[in-house]
């Protein structure tokens, strides 16, 4: 996406012309993300406004919008967020109302290294969904929630903690002392403070397993 949108102030230069459709349609694309994204946003901001359930928003669209200027110009596939972890269990129906799906990839669990299996994992069926709900329960620390493809929001990922176990000392309440307001898509959200954001961003790089690392991990902290 942001490839894309540095390369489109020479559109018409003869050079781009063989990819110019592509860089069109690349930034189609963003768009459209962009504008699910703060209908996700805007969802969620309506059902836990009355509730008084807080929670702040985290990596993709934060980033697009704070770093890079423009929701446009980084790709993110869903909407993350964190709520505390004694509200995920009344957030969740909720969610499931509105036509948000609990998801999580069949044989999830079996990914994970077999210490953590076996500590976290026990007298569950090795790759059944409870096995991987308990994985993202207890090591990964979030939920995600996915809608059908012609629904007009994004997935949205809850989160209650940013870490999984053993990556620093940080608690679910130091991140909450690290937040701030906002302007996201023209709402006022919580939103992890410039020094913690670069913190979490670089650790949740380094998390990546070799496979899934992109240039993009880069560009985010620098």
């Amino acid at each position: 996406a942001l490839f894309s949108a540095r390369l489109s102030q020479w559109a018409n230069e003869p050079a781009l012309a063989p990819v110019a459709d592509r860089l069109a349609a690349a930034q189609q694309e963003a768009q459209v993300k962009a504008d699910r994204a703060e209908r996700t946003l805007r969802f969620l901001d309506e059902v836990a406004r009355p509730r008084d359930l807080p929670f702040f928003v985290v990596k993709g669209s934060t980033l697009a919008q704070h770093i890079y200027g423009d929701l446009t110009y980084r790709s993110f596939n869903d909407v993350d967020v964190v709520v505390p972890q004694d509200r995920v269990g009344e957030l969740e129906p909720i969610l499931l109302d509105n036509k948000f799906y609990f998801w999580a990839s069949p044989g999830y669990d079996l990914m994970a290294p077999p210490r953590v299996r076996r500590r976290l994992l026990k007298g569950l069926e090795p790759g059944s969904k409870a096995a991987a709900r308990k994985l993202l329960e207890l090591y990964h620390r979030h939920f995600t929630y996915v809608v059908q493809q012609d629904d007009p929001r994004l997935p949205l990922e809850v989160h209650w903690h940013l870490f999984t176990p053993g990556w620093g000392n940080a608690t679910a309440e130091d991140l909450w002392n690290e937040t701030e307001e906002i302007d996201l898509c023209g709402l006022r959200v919580l939103a992890l403070k410039p020094e913690a954001a670069l913190l979490h961003t670089a650790v949740h790089a380094m998390e990546q397993h070799p496979e899934e690392f992109k240039l993009l991990h880069l560009c985010d902290v620098v």
